[in-house]
């Protein structure tokens, strides 16, 4: 009797664990699902899994905010890498993504940080302590984030010497002027020509994609993807944030 009660006990635990788990949803004061053991997004990016709605969320959060500040103080930038993939291939983010990538030019990049601080220094937690990178966090707490590249322009070229150690270097023109891109319903900008894509991702990325590289190589079809989906209610109301 006793040991059926301990079973059925540990039955009804485990499904309100299970429960809880389906239901689990990042906030600023959490930790992202990522990196959150209690989330069923716990190291998404290496189990095949995509990412939680709740993280696409904030990142789209993020993105927007940012081009918004960036465009509104004049400041030349333009998506780049997986957030630049995932507008082409996807129409907004690549479903296993983890964060947003932007660069911009490093004579504009201490205009940029100072007026990232100014407007959204309360709403974000922004480190700087990257070479040749800004790093934008959901919070302290909570890393999702989107990387501000700041890369250099050396007479034809632009370059970004990663603080990861790759370097990447295009044709000035294959980047700037930069174009409008889609990604969801926002608008932002983007490099100028595909061969961004094409150099940094061969020239089949609209054929073939690389789930999970962190795990595998495996290539799925592009009619295997869809963009990640988001919850708008679970964006920050703006008021809370704007600057005193």
């Amino acid at each position: 009797m006793k040991r059926g009660i301990l079973i059925s006990c540990f039955r009804l635990s485990s499904a309100i664990n299970q429960l809880f788990r389906r239901n689990h949803v990042c906030t600023e004061k959490t930790l992202r699902c990522l990196e959150d053991r209690k989330s069923p997004g716990y190291q998404h990016h290496r189990l095949g899994k995509d990412i939680r709605i709740c993280c696409a969320t904030h990142l789209y959060e993020i993105l927007r905010d940012v081009t918004v500040v960036l465009e509104e103080a004049n400041i030349t930038y333009f998506i780049t890498f997986g957030t630049l993939l995932g507008a082409v291939r996807h129409k907004g983010f690549i479903p296993w993504d983890t964060d947003v990538d932007i660069g911009i030019l490093r004579q504009d990049s201490k205009k940029a940080h100072k007026i990232l601080k100014l407007k959204l220094g309360q709403k974000y937690f922004i480190s700087e302590d990257f070479p040749n990178m800004t790093r934008i966090n959901f919070s302290r707490t909570n890393t999702l984030h989107c990387d501000l590249e700041i890369w250099e322009e050396r007479e034809e070229r632009v370059i970004f010497d990663s603080p990861s150690g790759n370097y990447y270097e295009f044709a000035k023109a294959d980047v700037l002027p930069a174009k409008p891109y889609k990604i969801y319903d926002l608008t932002v900008m983007g490099p100028a020509t595909d061969n961004f894509l094409t150099g940094s991702y061969g020239d089949d990325y609209m054929e073939i994609g690389y789930k999970q590289w962190k795990a595998n190589d495996k290539g799925h079809a592009i009619a295997d993807f869809a963009s990640a989906p988001l919850d708008k209610s679970l964006l920050r109301m703006k008021e809370r944030y704007d600057e005193k």
